[in-house]
């Protein structure tokens, strides 16, 4: 057996190893940012995580919303056998009232690394390479606070007799 991890690229090329008789891929689509605020309210909504590929299997990226959006769903298979398909959890819903000073944390992707949400100001990014959201942002003393980015989507699949490449792409993380 051998292991490979692939953390960045755009239409990158993975060639596989000579005398290799099947691969296992496990990849995660994107988290969004988590939302912000305009220093009283929630107001603007995170952006949204990016797809994942590995030739023609995809994992969908989180939406971004300024009050927890959906995790990433609906991506396709490709050649080879599905093992899971998961949708990724859904960002945390905003939170508000006089006294409130803390944003929402951003939900867990598939190897946890969600942002802490902001206290009186921007939240933290989610972990690198996690498929996790990030935190939202605080709002000011009695002001809505805003929401934490959701998880991309979880796929894990075997290609057997694989071919010499496969294109692949790393969805990248959505902005807060």
């Amino acid at each position: 057996p051998t292991s490979q991890v692939l953390t960045s690229g755009t239409s990158a090329t993975y060639t596989t190893p000579a005398n290799v008789k099947w691969i296992r891929v496990r990849m995660v689509g994107g988290g969004a940012g988590g939302g912000g605020t305009n220093g009283t309210n929630a107001n603007a909504p995170g952006s949204s995580g990016g797809t994942t590929t590995f030739g023609t299997w995809t994992a969908n990226g989180g939406t971004g919303a300024v009050s927890g959006g959906a995790g990433g769903t609906g991506g396709t298979n490709g050649t080879g056998t599905l093992l899971i398909r998961q949708t990724g959890n859904q960002g945390t819903q905003f939170a508000g009232g006089a006294g409130v000073l803390v944003g929402v944390s951003g939900a867990p992707g598939p190897w946890g690394g969600a942002g802490a949400g902001g206290y009186t100001g921007s939240g933290s990014n989610a972990a690198a390479n996690s498929g996790a959201g990030g935190g939202g942002g605080s709002g000011a003393s009695g002001g809505w606070n805003a929401g934490g980015g959701a998880a991309g989507e979880y796929v894990e699949f075997i290609i057997a007799n694989p071919s010499a490449t496969y294109t692949y792409t790393i969805g990248t993380a959505g902005g807060g």
